[in-house]
């Protein structure tokens, strides 16, 4: 069964590092400081959802998004299924 289960720190930092955008040896001092800038109170910050795509306790990917009260809507930030998971259909 797909769920999605909220994402820590240390799985942003994992992503980033899987996926090219940081070196791992920086990768958990840039997610702690993109969190603390992006969401100020972490996993806690109003409207901001971040979760890990989850398939049988396998993260296959990742979701984040921002929910606008006031127009009723939310903002997909960013969606990521892993390379090794696509095309199985997760997207």
């Amino acid at each position: 069964m797909i769920k999605l289960e909220p994402m820590s720190p240390s799985d942003y930092a994992k992503d980033k590092v899987e996926n090219g955008t940081w070196l791992a040896e920086d990768s958990l001092k840039n997610s702690e400081a993109e969190f603390v800038k992006l969401l100020p109170k972490g996993l806690e910050t109003p409207n901001e959802f971040l979760w890990n795509v989850v398939d049988e306790d396998q993260i296959v990917g990742i979701l984040w998004a921002h929910h606008d009260p006031a127009k009723k809507s939310f903002f997909v930030y960013d969606i990521l299924i892993y390379d090794k998971f696509q095309n199985k259909g997760y997207g």
